[in-house]
């Protein structure tokens, strides 16, 4: 039961009903948003606590935060007001933003419990979200047929993908805990995860609608889309979390007067991670958000290679005596190091955005239609 069947309106296009839910979100959190950033500041639980590591950043002490759980809320609300049919994969998508975005809550919670940024310990975290990834994964398999369900898609070449089995398991759930933790990561500057989530979303909407357009698509996998035939309210999922970003982004960009936090950060990118897998285009999502896959190496090639290099002798140690090794980067994540290279917050975000616009752009172009 939705809206639209309490109101006989079930009728109304796709398109509409996206629309309508781009504006319920994004209206709901700049109406909210004020009143959320009073209540947070006066209950003092809610100061986000700055790595003493970044001191360009201490300015920002005492900024509340947790600003996720507003416009996941709001999210959440808008997709039960315009979905149409809550089918069984709409359902797992919303429990999987549901799950990491709890993750996120208990991580944040924690954090600004002990007054540090240390949270939830990365192993334990990365454990839940693999459990959390691996059942909505094995779920999603149920409602595809086999050679669909247990297939890696290639978007960019016509009609090719390569059967993986069981592997097809872990390799959905390695894209949706990559894709959360990789959202995780570039929520470093001010309204820089806005900004790039609420790009490749658009750029999910815009696919979609080119996928359920009779005609346009010759793919294998297009040709074959009668697996799913209400893949059109995975469009209104996109349009209410698009909108509910950008209304959050009123009050993130620079100077943020609230953080999304790991609540709002783990939610957006669990959520687009399954989005990604359930449509099969786990392939589509590593181009158009190739920055975040670049977030997510810097840091991985990174923490090897100081540990591969370290050397007293060479390195010598830090203020707290720990041996240092050699740092390919300045800092990790990527855009800290172009921040420490002199760039200016605001145009680091500039150009991220302009760099996921230019990714989106190609992703849609390298298609095969």
């Amino acid at each position: 039961m939705s809206f639209f069947n309490l109101l006989d309106l079930s009728n109304i296009s796709v398109l509409h009903r996206a629309g309508f839910a781009f504006l319920t979100s994004l209206f709901l959190v700049l109406i909210l948003g004020n009143p959320y950033i009073k209540f947070v500041k006066l209950s003092k639980n809610f100061l986000q606590p700055i790595r003493d590591v970044l001191p360009e950043h201490q300015q920002k002490q005492g900024t509340p935060t947790m600003g996720g759980l507003l416009f996941m809320v709001v999210f959440w609300l808008s997709s039960f007001l315009w979905i149409v049919n809550l089918n069984n994969i709409v359902i797992i998508i919303l429990l999987v933003s549901l799950g990491f975005t709890l993750l996120g809550f208990i991580d944040d919670a924690l954090k600004l419990a002990f007054k540090n940024h240390k949270g939830l310990p990365g192993k334990f975290r990365l454990f839940v979200g693999s459990v959390i990834s691996l059942a909505a994964v094995y779920y999603l398999l149920q409602e595809y047929p086999p050679e669909i369900a247990k297939s890696i898609f290639f978007p960019f070449i016509h009609s090719f993908y390569m059967y993986v089995g069981v592997g097809i398991l872990f390799f959905g759930a390695f894209v949706i805990v990559g894709t959360a933790n990789s959202v995780n990561l570039t929520d470093g500057l001010d309204g820089l995860a806005s900004v790039v989530i609420s790009t490749i979303l658009l750029t999910f909407m815009v696919l979609i609608v080119l996928i359920i357009t009779p005609g346009v698509y010759t793919n294998f996998l297009y040709s074959a889309i009668f697996y799913f035939n209400d893949i059109h309210e995975i469009l209104i999922i996109c349009a209410a979390l698009m909108g509910a970003i950008l209304g959050f982004l009123w009050f993130n960009s620079f100077p943020a007067k609230i953080f999304m936090g790991d609540v709002g950060s783990l939610g957006i990118g669990g959520t687009l991670g399954i989005i990604a897998v359930s449509l099969k285009q786990e392939l589509f999502l590593a181009v158009a958000g190739l920055f975040l896959v670049i977030e997510s190496l810097s840091v991985i090639i990174q923490v090897y290679v100081f540990r591969l290099t370290r050397s007293e002798a060479k390195y010598g140690k830090d203020k707290n005596g720990n041996v240092q090794g050699k740092r390919i980067f300045l800092k990790t994540p990527i855009h800290h190091h172009f921040q420490l290279k002199g760039v200016a917050e605001t145009a680091v975000v500039s150009r991220v955005w302009i760099f996921t616009i230019i990714m989106c752009v190609l992703a849609l172009l390298l298609l095969d239609i």
